[in-house]
Order: structure tokens, then C-alpha cells, then sequence
């Protein structure tokens, strides 16, 4: 989704998250289906990401209690799915957006005074 760039970008520029939280939120956003969910094993998000898996599940952990994912897991699914928070995350890409703005300002002052 287009959508998902900017939010990639903005996850990325992001301060609050840890380099763990960063690889994680993109694993996931790089495996959303239409709802929302990625159906990814904790063990490919270590694969992929190669982060321990303590590590793992302590960011998710911290992600989840941030509010910015949730877990579901169906009863007979051993899989669970990982659910982004695109309200929250809206947050994030608002962050982004105004800092690259201040940015391009404060770059267009000095343009100007030189």
C-alpha cells in the first residue's frame, strides 16, 4: 500500500522506538494483509530481523502496551497474527511530516541568509 511508505519512513525517523521496535514494525507492515494482520511466526521476525528472541518479544511487548500492535491468536491457529494500530501509528507519520516541514523551513532560512 502507498500508504505504508510514508509510514515506513516515519516508523524509521521515529526517536521513541528502538532499533528492535523499528525492525519489527517494518516486518510486520511488510506482511499486512487487507485487515491489518500479519500472519508471521515469531521465529521468521527473528530470522528476518535477526534480533534474539527475547529481544523480540520484549519489543513486541512493549509495542503491544504502547498500543501500537495487538496479538490475536484464533483458538485452534498456532500462529497468531500481529495487528497494527494505524490510529496510533497516524501519530507517528504526524511527528514525521511536521519534523521533515521544520526541516525544509529551517533549510529555506539558511538558503535565504547565505
Amino acid at each position: 500500500m502507498k500508504n505504508n511508505e510514508l509510514l515506513l519512513k516515519a516508523i524509521d525517523s521515529f526517536d521513541k522506538f528502538t532499533k528492535s521496535q523499528k525492525s519489527i514494525l517494518t516486518i510486520v507492515i511488510e506482511f499486512l494483509d487487507e485487515n491489518d494482520r500479519a500472519n508471521i511466526a515469531i521465529e521468521s521476525i527473528v530470522e528476518i530481523s535477526r534480533f534474539t528472541k527475547a529481544i523480540i518479544y520484549r519489543s513486541l511487548t512493549k509495542l503491544e502496551k504502547s498500543q501500537y500492535i495487538t496479538r490475536e491468536k484464533e483458538p485452534k491457529e498456532q500462529i497468531g497474527y500481529i495487528r497494527i494500530n494505524r490510529k496510533e501509528l497516524s501519530a507517528v507519520v504526524e511527528f514525521y511530516t511536521k519534523k521533515q516541514q521544520m526541516i525544509i523551513k529551517n533549510i529555506s532560512k539558511t538558503i535565504k541568509n547565505n
